[in-house]
């Protein structure tokens, strides 16, 4: 029975992978079956210096999963302030502008002769 890579945490806590040592070796691309039985693909970045008993080895990876984009803080204070303001969440006047027939109150909308 062959066995397969997977993923494993060294006494650190830094992920890993643990394989047969004739298939793992530093600089490799590889792909790792997970729990679920989905895959993921991880470059090698160093081998332990010794295999275990069994033939597997112990290697240290680098997912090559793009990395997440970064969140726009900047974006994110520019929509706060807008959203104070009200003229971008009002309403279009329901009378075409002209309040007057509308019992001489605004009606809320943006070109309301009322405001």
């Amino acid at each position: 029975m062959a066995t397969s890579i997977k993923f494993k945490k060294d006494a650190d806590g830094e992920w890993g992978i643990i394989g047969p040592a004739d298939q793992i070796t530093a600089g490799a691309t590889i792909t790792v079956t997970k729990r679920n039985g989905s895959t993921s693909t991880v470059t090698v970045l160093t081998v332990a210096d010794e295999p275990n008993p069994d033939g597997t080895i112990f290697a240290w990876v680098t997912s090559t999963r793009p990395a997440p984009r970064p969140v726009n803080t900047s974006a994110r204070r520019g929509s706060t302030a807008r959203r104070g303001s009200t003229t971008s969440r009002r309403r279009a006047c329901i009378t075409g502008g002209n309040c007057s027939s509308h019992s001489g109150r605004s009606c809320g909308g943006h070109n309301c002769d009322a405001n």
